[in-house]
């Protein structure tokens, strides 16, 4: 005998999976009951939106061929591209449709949808969309695909529904937190959106953290922006910040925040090899950044004006949490430390070097600095070794 909750389906009984933890495997639950309940699915489809600067949701798909549910992203890209207009996501989001059929064995059959001929390639005889709901993001939709003759029954389909309609507060909910981690990792960083969603949101809250402090700006800036048109300036600022951040991402760094056209990322020292390769990691982030930006300028061409930036490390510990008002909270790094970079940043573009680091850094990679000697940065009452990196 056994513990588990029986379900009926179609006056068949079933043991209940083990409820599972994550959208895919929510998705794949679901697929497997109707399986079980011998309905004859040839390819099966869960979507959900989401708010992602690149993503516009995510599917979890199922096929007889593979017989294992994956995770597809749905690309702003292919939006943009056209392939919405002719989807039935387009029937459900714009025109209220919450079901679409289409009898494909039937050559007058509607083909208004962009995927009926792949399913027909696949041999299929029916393709159901439902949307079972508009929830605060967009609500699930799923489409049900077969090949047998006839495709499915009236029964099959009132047992699709009904198992979609039940699952579909679990998708939603799951969906939300999702979204919450996709949209903090995005605006705050992981490290942060992971304090976050652990209730560490009143002001003030934070930790002391070691790490190397990683300051990025682009020069030359603020010409740029008396002279470019708004919708320039910005794909410029795009175009750059992917070239500096993907290598700070790359190595293990974590981008703080955007200031104007300058980047604030850390380093933590909480790693194996600790602040060596912390400060290992900042300097090949800044080589990688460095190279990205002289690559881009050659694609840009002689007759576009050369870019380039200057980066600025230093070792230190930083308070790492929320400041800010009480209806207006920043997760960000303050402390001695950061000031500190701050200055060694204004000295970078005075003296025109592409990369300074501090005596804190330098110590731990000697081989890849060299002396510069000892300068006076503002606010600071004792001058401070700095090295430049060695070429």
């Amino acid at each position: 005998m056994t513990d588990r909750p029986w379900t009926t389906i179609l006056g068949r009984h079933f043991i209940d999976e083990a409820p599972a933890s994550d959208t895919r495997g929510i998705s794949d639950a679901l697929f497997r009951r109707l399986l079980a309940a011998d309905v004859p699915l040839l390819r099966a489809n869960i979507a959900l939106t989401t708010l992602h600067p690149e993503f516009t949701g995510f599917s979890y798909r199922w096929t007889r061929q593979t017989d294992e549910t994956v995770e597809v992203e749905g690309r702003r890209i292919r939006v943009e591209h056209g392939l919405y207009d002719r989807s039935p996501y387009k029937l459900f989001f714009e025109d209220g449709y919450a079901g679409i059929r289409r009898r494909l064995e039937r050559p007058d059959e509607l083909n208004d949808l962009g995927v009926l001929d792949e399913m027909r390639a696949m041999g299929a005889t029916d393709y159901v969309a439902m949307a079972t709901s508009a929830g605060i993001i967009g609500g699930v939709t799923a489409t049900w695909t077969t090949d047998r003759p006839g495709g499915f029954s009236t029964d099959e389909l009132v047992l699709i529904e009904r198992e979609l309609t039940a699952t579909t507060q679990t998708l939603e909910n799951r969906n939300l937190r999702e979204t919450t981690v996709h949209l903090l990792d995005t605006y705050v960083g992981p490290r942060a959106g992971a304090r976050i969603l652990t209730g560490e949101i009143a002001r003030g809250s934070g930790e002391t953290l070691e790490a190397v402090i990683w300051l990025v700006d682009l020069r030359g800036y603020t010409a740029l922006s008396d002279r470019l048109p708004r919708d320039r300036l910005i794909a410029l600022l795009n175009a750059y910040y992917d070239k500096v951040i993907s290598p700070v991402q790359a190595r293990g760094g974590e981008v703080i925040k955007f200031i104007g056209d300058g980047v604030l990322a850390v380093f933590p020292t909480d790693i194996e090899g600790g602040a060596t390769a912390a400060c290992e990691a900042a300097m090949a982030a800044a080589d990688e950044a460095g190279a990205a930006i002289d690559a881009w300028n050659e694609e840009r061409g002689a007759d576009q004006q050369g870019l380039d930036i200057g980066i600025v490390m230093h070792l230190g510990d930083v308070s790492f949490g929320n400041v800010g008002a009480a209806r207006r909270l920043d997760f960000t790094v303050i402390g001695p430390a950061v000031n500190l970079a701050s200055r060694l940043e204004r000295l970078c573009s005075e003296i025109g070097d592409r990369v300074l680091v501090s005596g804190a850094v330098a110590k731990h990679v000697p081989d890849q600095v060299e002396l510069i000697g000892a300068r006076r940065l503002r606010g600071l009452s004792r001058p401070q070794m700095v090295y430049r990196r060695r070429l």
